[in-house]
């Protein structure tokens, strides 16, 4: 039998699992919280990037500046990114979180993502500038894997929340990279994805400003280049919304340290 296979029929035997045996809530101890991981109290207490933030790629600061020490280096090697919005910072309790709906295969996780983001104050951008929401697709074959795809997820349901269509379609992965958290620094995440994205856009999103939604932003290089990807089809600007931002080096929540090992997974 495939590995995809496997995969597909494992993520269909623990959705239904979830179902006839609804775990606890694994902050709390709050019964019967289905696959969220989380109770709906705990999802709320994840702490969110409220507040001032860099103009550029929307660090929290105690100013508000058009540009700060963190702004990834695609800021000065692409020109065609955009800003970059955040939820909040991609450790703690949201890392686990993230980990626990593609590593765990939750995929109905992905609604509180996209509502995390529509949370926070004030809004992360004004949403009605935006022609549509697209999203980076994985590869079909990491699809079949994982059975499901967390960033169209994310992207549906947050083009719900905030009044938008999702452009379906639009941008295609073409090539297979190899998992890009194993890819070194920002250069050689560059060069994995050379190529990797195509775009095929309709009349009405020509010159007009995009949301890219992803789960996670790190060095930047994934949205670098799916926004590369979209001008060159003829897009307007493409700012770019994530759930959660890897910065380096990352402050930790000791109050929630007891709660993870040093790899950031569950206890």
């Amino acid at each position: 039998m495939k590995k995809w296979t496997r995969s597909f029929i494992k993520a269909a035997t623990d959705g239904a699992l979830d179902l006839l045996y609804p775990m606890d809530c694994r902050l709390c101890g709050r019964k019967g919280v289905g696959s969220s991981v989380l109770c709906m109290v705990c999802w709320e207490k994840i702490p969110l990037w409220n507040g001032a933030k860099c103009g550029s790629c929307g660090a929290p600061s105690p100013d508000d500046l058009d540009k700060c020490g963190y702004c990834p280096q695609s800021k000065e090697a692409n020109e065609a990114l955009g800003k970059i919005r955040s939820a909040g910072h991609y450790s703690g309790v949201l890392r686990a979180a993230l980990l626990a709906m593609k590593y765990e295969r939750k995929p109905h996780m992905a609604s509180h993502f996209a509502e995390m983001i529509v949370r926070v104050e004030p809004p992360l951008y004004d949403w009605g500038v935006y022609e549509a929401v697209v999203y980076a697709p994985g590869h079909r074959i990491r699809r079949l894997e994982r059975g499901f795809d967390q960033a169209a997820l994310i992207a549906r349901r947050l083009a719900q929340l905030i009044g938008l269509p999702v452009g379906s379609g639009w941008l295609r992965r073409v090539k297979r990279t190899r998992i890009l958290a194993r890819v070194g620094d920002f250069e050689a995440r560059r060069s994995e994805l050379e190529g990797v994205f195509k775009a095929k856009l309709p009349a009405k999103a020509r010159g007009r400003r995009l949301l890219l939604a992803d789960d996670i932003v790190t060095t930047g290089a994934t949205t670098g280049e799916i926004a590369q990807t979209l001008r060159e089809a003829g897009s307007g600007p493409v700012d770019v919304v994530s759930a959660a931002r890897a910065y380096h080096p990352a402050p930790f929540d000791h109050e929630e340290s007891a709660l993870f090992d040093r790899s950031g997974n569950w206890i």
